[in-house]
């Protein structure tokens, strides 16, 4: 295999997963980084992160780990991903702060983006920095047939390959790297009882040889919801036993 496996949670500031006993909030990402090598930042969806913030996740991470992290949806809900003016390099130039810890950036897009719009998710992705990596998220099932990812394929962007309640699971490279997203129905899930709520063994198989055969010339970033099982510790963990990975 000649691709690298980035692996975690949405999030790891969850003191009812039972990880961080003693530990106050502050604490929980060195924790986190002592077990995952990877996590999805949630957060930045709801506003951009102070560069102290971003300095202090700098810092509380060991080298090789990666963080990736959420458009604002100032940004990637705005009419025609026009964001107020400032916002996007506001964005960019924080999470920067994070140099090589720094995983790629994730455009959520709403369903409300319909496929008539795809001149502004290129132009929008042509505008940002090519220094950094950048996965699509596209919420409206029209995206996902063959003719429009065709397309996308042809411009080199990532969309995200995802486990969803209502949306369709594609197995289609589209970019230099793979984003994985193992999301679940709220509905079903509390997700914050610390235990596994719902047995996902069989889909974490399922992905597990997928992972498998990506990494033989892709690197791949692969988070898990806390509404997919309810416990996202133990859906890592068995991902990486299904894979036999021990390099983190």
């Amino acid at each position: 295999m000649t691709g690298k496996l980035y692996l975690g949670s949405m999030g790891w500031s969850y003191g009812f997963w039972g990880l961080y006993r003693g530990l106050k909030p502050e604490e929980y990402l060195g924790e986190y980084t002592r077990r995952f090598n990877s996590v999805e930042i949630n957060s930045t969806f709801y506003r951009i992160p102070r560069r102290e913030t971003v300095k202090n996740w700098e810092e509380a991470a060991p080298e090789g780990f990666v963080f990736s992290a959420k458009f604002p949806r100032g940004i990637s809900h705005s009419p025609g991903l026009r964001s107020p003016e400032g916002k996007l390099d506001a964005f960019i130039s924080n999470m920067g702060l994070l140099g090589s810890k720094l995983g790629p950036l994730l455009l959520q897009l709403p369903p409300s983006f319909k496929p008539a719009e795809a001149p502004a998710l290129t132009g929008f992705l042509s505008t940002l920095p090519v220094r950094h990596r950048y996965a699509v998220e596209l919420r409206d099932r029209a995206w996902l047939e063959k003719e429009r990812l065709d397309a996308l394929a042809e411009q080199g962007i990532c969309v995200v390959q995802q486990e969803h309640p209502w949306l369709p699971t594609i197995d289609r490279v589209t970019g230099g790297i793979i984003y994985i997203r193992l999301e679940g129905d709220r509905r079903k899930v509390d997700g914050e009882k610390g235990v596994v709520e719902r047995d996902a063994s069989e889909t974490n198989r399922r992905w597990a040889r997928r992972i498998g055969d990506y990494l033989e010339d892709h690197d791949v970033y692969c988070y898990v919801s806390k509404y997919y099982s309810g416990y996202p510790p133990h859906d890592v963990e068995q991902i990486k036993k299904e894979l036999n990975w021990t390099r983190f």
